[in-house]
């Protein structure tokens, strides 16, 4: 006689029962659905940091690249100007603004000495200045004194100051061979003055034009064209 717990297999239980089959799949089920969430999660707490890196990543990639020979070229504003010669550099740019060369008399009279403008020495710097101005008012001389200004400098270790020799001389093309600029470099050329005249110091290999030199301690020690300051 067939036992009512025995399954066709001659088993014994309810192993081989429907019921008991149905349970062991939503076990599995249950399981396989655990994992999955695990899984998710760990993907969900990934995604910040995989964000993170992308747009971290994007940043990088679309800084500007930079020359390599004028990053490494005295274009660079480093070291940075002292606070004194920063201080003298802004009031001659403010007085500069004014348009009137008169103005230039405040940064002057700062100094123990007058700067060097490129005349006798003892003379009136307005005078001298203005002398050497194309129409006589001053302006373009003006216009130039501010152009060099805002561009970058060269530092020359020749100030009378042991503790802090630097003369910091504006623009760094003073000191440069003109017939080997960058085109960054030239481009700045191109900015203080016409292109007919910067085509003819290129070929001279020199810079003749103004030129600023401003010391650590503040002092303004001459605006004059490269060369005749004495």
């Amino acid at each position: 006689m067939h036992h009512p717990l025995q399954s066709r297999t001659g088993h014994t239980g309810h192993l081989g029962s429907p019921r008991n089959a149905f349970d062991r799949l939503r076990i599995l089920h249950l399981a396989l659905v655990s994992v999955l969430l695990a899984i998710v999660q760990l993907g969900a707490h990934d995604i910040p940091n995989a964000a993170a890196a992308e747009r971290k990543k994007t940043a990088q990639d679309s800084k500007p690249v930079r020359d390599n020979q004028t990053s490494a070229s005295k274009r660079t504003r480093k070291p940075k100007l002292t606070t004194l010669a920063a201080e003298m550099r802004e009031m001659i740019a403010a007085a500069a603004l004014r348009g009137e060369l008169k103005e230039l008399r405040v940064p002057i009279q700062w100094n123990e000495l007058p700067p060097n403008f490129g005349g006798t020495a003892g003379g009136d710097p307005i005078a001298i200045l203005k002398r050497q101005s194309a129409d006589g008012s001053g302006l373009d001389v003006l216009a130039a004194l501010l152009t060099v200004l805002s561009m970058p400098y060269t530092i020359a270790p020749l100030g009378a100051d042991a503790e802090n020799p630097n003369i910091y001389v504006f623009p760094y093309l003073a000191d440069r061979d003109l017939s080997k600029l960058t085109a960054r470099e030239t481009l700045d050329l191109y900015r203080l003055l016409p292109a007919r005249e910067a085509a003819a110091m290129i070929k001279t290999k020199r810079y003749t034009h103004w030129v600023v030199t401003i010391g650590a301690d503040g002092t303004w020690h001459s605006f004059s064209r490269a060369g005749s300051a004495k």
